[in-house]
């Protein structure tokens, strides 16, 4: 009688936990119906569904600090996106750039890398798309069973999918959309004490092989931009840290020589005189504060124009 009992209660609790994460499901899918998915989401969301200008720009945390869209557009004549996201890498990226072209074509993208994009050996923060899991887009399908292995039993899961969801809708009336009214700029202030340089000069720029999955991101994203018609230029901010190579690290000389295999404009900035030369326009080693992303902007502007038999500008 007793073993009967525990088997009921099991039954009874594993349908509790079902028809819970079920009703959990239908009230975050009624929510996101009609709102956007709040906090970080807010411009993930704008990419996959909503951004229709004419030029996005794609990258991580250095990208939304970099390039300032309102001068962009203003210069070029284009309207302008900056759809970088904290902490992602080229997994993401191509998630982006697959989920925009289903869409539309924009005449650019701009894809902002950094030095270890085609070598890092994880996939990302690609966890991040979970609440899109299932919902017919199959490379966040693909990099999210790939990223969990065997825990991707879990993704099946609303409670485990949306397990944050919850808490960024009740904070998102507490937040800012400058995400989204800024066109995804977002900048960083100007330091009481300007960061220091990091020389890495002295060192050799030894071999290192690409991380293969990394590598086929890249050019899945060059291959869809290419039968999109859509004209793809990388790029890459500058930074506040002296490589090795002479200006030219071993990193971003595979990328450049990977770009002119695929007849793909790269502008490498990240070793700039002129940047390194001005501790005051960095916020960080890594990222550009208000000041220097004005800056950079503009000579980015000049940089493309340079470039404008190549890729069409004015």
């Amino acid at each position: 009688m007793k073993n009967n009992w525990l088997k009921y209660r099991l039954f009874f609790l594993l349908a509790a936990v079902a028809l819970i994460d079920s009703c959990f499901g239908i009230l975050v899918d009624f929510y996101t119906a009609k709102h956007p998915l709040p906090g970080d989401y807010l411009k993930i969301e704008y990419l996959m569904k909503s951004s229709d200008e004419d030029m996005l720009i794609i990258g991580s945390s250095v990208t939304i600090n970099a390039y300032i869209p309102q001068i962009m557009e203003d210069s070029l004549g284009l309207t302008c996106f900056n759809g970088g996201c904290n902490s992602q890498t080229l997994p993401f990226y191509q998630c982006m750039v697959e989920r925009i072209l289903s869409r539309y074509s924009p005449s650019y993208i701009v894809l902002s890398m950094r030095k270890d994009d085609l070598f890092d050996g994880s996939l990302g923060f690609i966890n991040l798309l979970k609440p899109y899991y299932g919902k017919g887009y199959a490379s966040i399908d693909y990099f999210l069973d790939k990223q969990n292995g065997r825990k991707s039993i879990f993704l099946h899961s609303n409670l485990y999918r949306y397990n944050t969801i919850g808490c960024r809708i009740l904070l998102h009336y507490l937040q800012s959309a400058e995400k989204i009214s800024r066109k995804g700029f977002e900048p960083h202030a100007v330091p009481k004490y300007p960061p220091t340089l990091i020389n890495h000069y002295e060192y050799a720029s030894a071999y290192r092989p690409t991380n293969p999955e990394l590598e086929a991101c890249f050019l899945k994203i060059v291959d869809l931009c290419r039968q999109s018609g859509v004209r793809l230029i990388v790029t890459s901010p500058p930074l506040y840290i002296k490589l090795p190579g002479q200006g030219n690290s071993y990193e971003f000389s595979v990328l450049e020589n990977l770009c002119k295999a695929h007849d793909v404009p790269f502008i490498n900035d990240s070793q700039s005189a002129f940047f390194l030369s001005r501790p005051d326009l960095f916020h960080d080693n890594s990222h550009l504060n208000y000041r220097g992303s004005e800056i950079y902007t503009n000579r980015f502007i000049n940089e493309l124009r340079e470039k404008r038999a190549e890729l069409s500008f004015k």
